[in-house]
């Protein structure tokens, strides 16, 4: 042969003719060598078109030797060798009888050396995109030994029927992920072993640089041969598959699922497999998983058939040790801005269990039933840090129904830590999970009840500074009900009860407006007249009143809004400026001062708190301004009459207090009786009330007394009044 260099060719044959006419098969009848030194494997490369890989896998050249000897008692003996600098093949068999085998004592060795872009080439659709097996500089090291083998000769015959047993090593192979650690994988093993009518054992294992090991067993009892040959019944192998994982880091494994985000969360040093796959009786596979990685563990048993997984009930069993950042992360944009997770070690501590699932395996939606449990862990903000508090759960169980022709389904029980309470929250979708998936958007359905709950926590949360622990006392019922979620618009109920207070509101949610309307919507609460009740509730509604308490024995306030709006922007008095109600309030009989300055002109004892009979009082709030047109009081059985506003941004009042000129009091009921013989005793005068509730302006309206001067009976009564006028008011 001659290529690009010279190649000597020895061939030596011998036949004998007799044995073939006899009957015997070609190998008892042939003798021969053939010996071929220095090939040029380019030449080679060409003729079979393979683009240099083959030059590539052998070097530039190599040999060949087959010999077939004469046969003796053992049969004919068949060796061959294959050198080359890179690659190197050792035969040793026997024929006999039509049927070519390795002996143990004489195994069939194969010493190889991969070409890099042979394993890249190979394995370029079984790995993630970023992932490279990495061969030492010169290829691959692989080894092959056959120590048994028998496969008659035919051109027919079934390899599924040989007598096998193989061996394979590779001493070191790297794994390495872009902008990740290497790891390398040492004294890597394959042995397969299969008789004619025997079982099939396929074993592999491979080793990491640190400890760690992974193992793969596959086994095929005896007879699968006759039922792998018949399409309709290969399903009915009854096949064994067992991996098994040992101490593996977990990074390693993260270079392989990186792309399933939430599996890779999942694991920890160290990781720890067993999984066994097997075929059930009505040909379906069944297939068995525990998983330990680091504190996370994982149990299940699935059953995959041709169309459809599903999980054993209740074998499905996970129990998980997830760092607080990476729950919050998995939440995504469900997460509440602002809020905090926090646990004293760090992570959240889950355990759940599926009680069915079912999805095509084709993918696509399915149905599942799940319940986990979770805690205990903590949520703080910047109002319950300021706080000194938290929502401390000491258990968090959650229930989650899916199913593809039904809405979605979330149950919740929260018991909250330190004696705080418990609560339940159900969540409905209207839409059912394929027209979720389909792009729909969501309308919710939602219930919260809460119960034992401490109210102090619910005050902090509800940024009322105090107001609802003041009101309802240390604990409270909390009942919420939400319908019609959708799109930053719902229809709610809620409900606060407690020993010393109720309340109850009913309304919606529409452009970040709370509104109530109509005569299906209000707000009713019945309460007692506490501190800060008193100060923030009563006192914007009537300013001029100071002081107020229950009388012993005393019924608790009424209190009723309808026509209700109020803007959730900001969070100080200027988003008052938005609120607009209808306000009914029913306080009964209560101990009240009016301001300072005007009780000096009504009372003549200014600094007592004097039973009062309040009517029912219908108020106006429009624009933030509160507006009444007549709140009749009686202070000292002395009727008097307040009109007007008071602005609750700027808490601004301007109000009228008309009072009979007989129930005037201090400095200004002295001065104005010296005219009291010449006026009517019954005649209203108005006193002008204006300036802040802390710093009041208290007068007569100047045109009051202008007209009083002007129309007066007689001149005496004229310089009477004048006279005291100067003295109060001065020259003007």
């Amino acid at each position: 042969l001659y290529g690009d260099r010279h190649a000597p060719l020895a061939a030596d044959a011998s036949i004998d003719v007799s044995r073939l006419i006899g009957g015997a098969v070609w190998s008892d009848a042939i003798t021969g060598v053939v010996q071929l030194d220095a090939l040029p494997t380019p030449v080679f490369d060409r003729l079979l078109e393979e683009d240099g890989e083959l030059t590539a896998a052998l070097g530039p050249s190599f040999d060949v030797e087959v010999r077939l000897e004469v046969p003796d008692e053992a049969g004919a003996r068949l060796t061959a060798r294959v050198q080359s600098a890179l690659q190197t093949l050792q035969l040793d068999a026997r024929i006999s009888d039509g049927i070519v085998h390795v002996a143990e004592d004489a195994p069939m060795r194969l010493d190889l050396r991969v070409p890099p872009a042979w394993l890249a080439e190979a394995l370029a659709d079984s790995l993630p995109e970023e992932v490279q097996l990495v061969a030492p500089e010169g290829g691959l090291p692989v080894r092959v030994e056959v120590t048994r083998f028998a496969l008659p000769l035919e051109s027919d015959a079934d390899w599924q029927r040989a007598d096998l047993a193989l061996h394979v090593e590779v001493p070191e192979l790297g794994v390495e992920r872009t902008g990740s650690e290497r790891f390398e994988l040492r004294d890597n093993t394959l042995d397969v072993a299969m008789t004619p009518d025997g079982p099939l054992m396929v074993d592999v294992a491979l080793r990491e640089g640190r400890g760690g090991s992974a193992a793969l067993k596959m086994q095929l009892p005896a007879g699968w041969q006759a039922l792998a040959s018949d399409p309709e019944r290969v399903n009915e192998i009854d096949y064994r598959v067992r991996v098994t994982l040992t101490d593996l880091p977990a990074e390693l494994l993260r270079s392989f699922v990186e792309q399933d985000d939430q599996l890779a969360g999942f694991l920890a040093d160290p990781v720890q497999l067993f999984l066994q796959a097997q075929p059930a009786a009505d040909e379906s596979v069944r297939v068995d998983v525990e998983l330990e990685s680091g504190s996370n563990h994982l149990r299940s048993t699935a059953v995959l058939s041709e169309e459809v997984v599903e999980l054993a009930p209740g074998t499905t069993q996970l129990t998980l040790a997830l760092a607080t950042e990476r729950l919050v992360a998995l939440a995504g944009e469900s997460w509440p801005e602002g809020y905090v997770l926090d646990s004293e070690s760090g992570r959240v501590r889950v355990q759940a269990v599926v009680r069915e699932a079912r999805w095509p395996l084709e993918g696509g939606l399915g149905t599942a039933t799940l319940e986990a449990r979770l805690g205990p862990v903590s949520f703080t903000d910047e109002a319950l840090r300021a706080a000194n508090e938290s929502i401390a759960l000491s258990s968090l169980q959650l229930s989650l129904h899916l199913d593809g022709a039904a809405p979605v389904e979330l149950d919740a029980d929260v018991a909250l830590d330190r004696d705080a309470g418990s609560a339940t929250l159900k969540l409905r979708s209207a839409e059912t999970l394929a027209e979720l998936d389909a792009g729909a958007e969501p309308t919710w359905f939602a219930t919260l009840s809460g119960s034992g709950l401490r109210t102090e926590l619910v005050d902090v949360l509800a940024a009322q500074d105090g107001l609802l622990l003041d009101v309802f006392g240390p604990t409270l019922q909390l009942d919420v009900d939400v319908r019609d979620w959708k799109a930053g618009a719902a229809r709610l109920d809620a409900r606060l009860d407690s020993r010393n207070a109720q309340l109850a509101w009913s309304g919606h949610l529409q452009d970040g407006v709370l509104q109530s309307s109509g005569e299906a919507e209000s707000l009713e609460a019945q309460v007692g007249l506490t501190p800060l009740f008193q100060e923030r509730i009563v006192g914007n509604l009537l300013p001029m009143l100071v002081g107020m308490q229950s009388v012993e024995g005393g019924s608790p306030a009424l209190l009723r809004v309808t026509d209700f709006r109020m803007p959730l922007s900001g969070a100080d008095r200027s988003a008052l400026a938005g609120l607009q109600a209808d306000v009914h309030l029913e306080l009964g009989l209560v101990r009240a001062a009016v301001l300072p300055g005007l009780a000096e002109m009504l009372s003549s004892q200014v600094h007592q708190l004097r039973p009062t009979q309040l009517p029912t009082l219908t108020l106006r709030v429009r624009d933030g301004v509160v507006q009444s047109d007549s709140i009749p009081i009686e202070i000292e059985k002395t009727p008097v009459v307040f009109a007007g506003t008071y602005a609750l941004v700027d808490e601004a009042m301007e109000f009228t207090c008309s009072v009979p000129l007989s129930g005037l009091r201090g400095d200004v009921g002295k001065v104005l009786n010296e005219a009291r013989a010449y006026l009517d005793p019954n005649l209203i005068v108005p006193l002008r009330v204006h300036g802040k509730p802390s710093r009041p302006q208290v007068g007569i309206d100047s045109n009051f007394l202008k007209q009083v001067v002007r129309e007066g009976s007689t001149k005496a009564a004229g310089d009477a009044l004048g006279k005291g006028l100067r003295k109060l008011f001065g020259d003007d």
